[in-house]
């Protein structure tokens, strides 16, 4: 099944380029992509990156055929794959929660329409608020998911004790994992969960307080650990299933290559746009809207795998297609513009 969305990414993705591009260059451009083998690693292990990835993928296609053809039922069906996405990764609830409110703006303010407010607000229903009371009912918590809080409890605040106590962050991990478990292993289905968010919050809302040089800098930390690392799937196999290690070394090598690459190329497309926006280089039109969307995206998700450690690149593959296919189009609308100020400097 993953292996059939992940392929269908691809396939989105030589669409998108196939606006900007020739089918030969498209599918060029799409195959370099695929060279990077973290995709197939994360194909073959039950996580959330690839289905991730297929629905926010479809998602931003979608919000690329609605600035194109104009039409609303793209705009709909964007929305309906953000809020699956969400499902899968609750970390992007805020950035989902943001793309709710521009809608009904748009639908309610701009387009008056009252039937696709209602559709909006249907899809939100359906996959948000009955996830959220779902939880309510199971976990006695209304919320999408549990994971931020186990991150940050085992993560990111460990990162901060870790520096404080001057210890080993893995050891130090383990010993917190047992500590909280038996100060919660009285507590019933429905107190476990509430009483382990009200623990982290107030553990968070400590080290933000008392300890904002150490919460920083271990932040910083984890944001330059996932910046050059590779891809952890490869780096953890059992050296029973590993037929070279050299070939596993330089393939680990291959995958870091391609992760502070795109890292650097996040950072470069911002300060390029940032640039053309300053110097008032670039058309404010709906174009824009979904370059800005994507790099939105792409820095929020880069931005939040701060909170955690001995990740690999795999808060990142979920943003490097979308930003590698941006660099792509940004790369020929450039050469066009500048092709075009030549030619008229020359008719001049």
């Amino acid at each position: 099944v993953q292996a059939c969305m992940l392929f269908f990414v691809f396939v989105l993705l030589f669409k998108i380029l196939r606006t900007y591009l020739s089918a030969t260059k498209a599918l060029i451009a799409i195959v370099l992509l695929m060279l990077n083998i973290s995709y197939i690693m994360f194909v073959f292990h039950v996580l959330t990156e690839t289905a991730f990835l297929f629905f926010i993928t479809y998602s931003f296609y979608y919000l690329h055929k609605f600035i194109h053809a104009k039409k609303e039922k793209f705009l709909l069906i964007a929305f309906a794959c953000s809020c699956i996405s969400v499902l899968l990764r609750p970390g992007m609830h805020y950035l989902n929660m943001i793309f709710l409110f521009i809608l009904l703006y748009f639908f309610i303010f701009k387009k008056r329409a009252v039937y696709n407010t209602i559709i909006i607000s249907a899809i939100f229903f359906c996959s948000i608020v009955t996830q959220r009371m779902m939880m309510q009912k199971e976990y006695g918590i209304s919320k999408i998911s549990m994971i931020d809080d186990v991150t940050m409890y085992e993560y990111m605040n460990t990162s901060v004790f870790a520096k404080l106590q001057a210890v080993d962050k893995l050891t130090l991990m383990n010993q917190r994992n047992l500590a909280i478990g038996d100060s919660l292993k009285n507590c019933s289905v429905l107190q476990k969960y509430p009483a382990y968010h009200d623990l982290v919050r107030a553990e968070t809302s400590s080290l933000i307080k008392y300890h904002t040089t150490q919460y920083v800098l271990a932040f910083t930390d984890n944001l330059l650990s996932n910046f050059h690392t590779g891809n952890s799937l490869l780096r953890d196999i059992p050296q029973q299933y590993v037929y070279s290690k050299w070939v596993q070394e330089k393939l680990f090598d291959y995958t870091r290559i391609w992760n502070m690459l795109m890292v650097i190329l996040l950072v470069i497309m911002n300060l390029a746009l940032l640039i053309l926006m300053v110097k008032k280089q670039i058309q404010r039109n709906n174009m824009l809207v979904w370059i800005l969307a994507i790099l939105i995206y792409c820095d929020y998700c880069f931005f939040t795998s701060g909170l955690s450690y001995f990740q690999g690149d795999r808060f990142n593959v979920v943003w490097m297609p979308l930003l590698y296919i941006l660099s792509m189009i940004s790369l020929k609308v450039y050469r066009k513009s500048k092709h075009e100020t030549a030619s008229v400097s020359a008719f001049a």
